[in-house]
């Protein structure tokens, strides 16, 4: 147990009013180093959502100085049950939801700690169901006082643990080509040859920063992503209101980058993200699966540029790939860390039940994953089921 008179030198304030938010905002922004921490990127996200939406921002502090925050909402959340790529249906409950790069500061394991029992109180008075911690670094006091802490029934028993992949960007493109491995080099090299050229097989390429240029992004990006397997999954870019207000908040304070590869004038694929301090942190891709002639693929093609541009025609330092352990992260990334996304289930009837229910699934997907992949089936039939969903969607 830490020592209580350590201990009670941190103090919690848990806000829960948009003007309670605004008095903060001095303190937040000293903190805030994430587009998921941003505090107008947050007030943003507040007026885009439904009314039953809430803000939850709890700071920590140590002797009257805040220390750390962590910034979430409270909303009616549609928990998918599914094995695999398929759902079986959808549970609606109250979560609390604090996303990845929105818990700042310096959180010793006894801020963490009173961070957590603030999170537990809210679902001891029946205030959430669930409290989701996405993408948190494995190794920080947080996750493993989530993993411990909660009763044996109100834990996460099938946390998702992955690596968080980034891009150390060097002083050039051709730096950052070079330290690759060959096969891996040799098609990004292809792919900027290709584009580079004149005709190019009927490939350009756009870059969009600028606000009059937003609409016209999320229309095309909008219909690559429709066609692909992302959407059916709930992964992809999807043009919405909300969508645009904040990329044209973005592109207003000069923070949104995007990119568009074409096949003779019709979209392809797509980039797009958020450049934030010295970071860029890609939000959403996709690739329209029709256009399956290049080698490599319009996917890879536009990553290609996308990072020569990067490199060459900005300061930016790093590129942050995201939540989500994917073979290309794994491709191209430099720099990684194992992260958990942590479910808390409140003590209560719905809660525990739905925290069983979600453990006896998870276990028996685990177990026909092992048995496809000893008979050399598993990785085909995950190829089948994106196929399928990018069919169902383009139909």
């Amino acid at each position: 147990m830490p020592d209580e008179r350590l201990r009670n030198e941190y103090a919690v304030s848990t806000l829960r009013a948009r003007d309670q938010l605004e008095r903060m905002r001095d303190v937040w922004q000293k903190l805030q180093a994430h587009p998921n921490s941003d505090i107008d990127l947050y007030l943003a996200s507040l007026d885009a959502a439904p009314e039953d939406t809430e803000p939850c921002v709890v700071f920590v502090s140590r002797n009257g100085a805040a220390v750390g925050m962590a910034v979430g909402r409270l909303a009616p959340f549609d928990f998918p049950v599914h094995i695999g790529y398929k759902t079986l249906f959808t549970v609606t409950r109250r979560a609390l939801t604090v996303l990845p790069g929105a818990i700042q500061g310096d959180f010793s394991p006894d801020a963490a700690e009173r961070l957590l029992d603030t999170f537990l109180d809210l679902a001891a008075r029946r205030e959430v169901d669930v409290i989701r911690l996405v993408d948190v670094p494995a190794n920080s006091a947080l996750a493993a006082l989530a993993r411990q802490r909660p009763p044996r029934l109100c834990r996460d028993h099938v946390r998702w643990s992955g690596r968080h992949w980034r891009i150390l960007l060097p002083d050039s493109s051709d730096a950052f080509f070079r330290r690759l491995k060959e096969k891996h080099r040799r098609p990004l090299r292809k792919a900027c040859a290709l584009l580079n050229r004149e005709n190019a097989e009927g490939l350009t390429w756009e870059r969009f920063t600028r606000p009059d240029q937003v609409d016209r992004f999320c229309r095309e990006a909008d219909l690559i992503a429709r066609r692909t397997y992302q959407r059916r999954i709930g992964a992809s870019f999807v043009l919405t209101e909300p969508a645009l207000r904040r990329l044209r908040l973005l592109a207003e304070r000069r923070q949104w980058r995007a990119y568009i590869l074409y096949v003779h004038g019709e979209p392809a694929a797509y980039w797009v993200g958020t450049c934030y301090g010295a970071t860029f942190h890609l939000d959403y891709t996709g690739r329209d699966p029709a256009c399956s002639q290049f080698n490599p693929g319009t996917g890879t093609i536009l990553f290609a540029k996308m990072i020569e541009d990067l490199c060459d025609a900005t300061g930016l330092r790093e590129v942050d790939f995201g939540f989500g352990d994917y073979p290309y992260k794994q491709r191209f990334g430099n720099d990684s860390e194992e992260t958990q996304t942590l479910f808390l289930f409140a003590p209560t009837v719905s809660g525990v039940s739905l925290n069983l229910l979600r453990t006896a699934l998870s276990w028996t997907e685990r177990g026909l994953a092992a048995l496809l992949e000893r008979l050399g089936l598993r990785a085909r039939l995950k190829r089948f089921w994106r196929k399928r969903l990018g069919q169902e969607e383009h139909a």
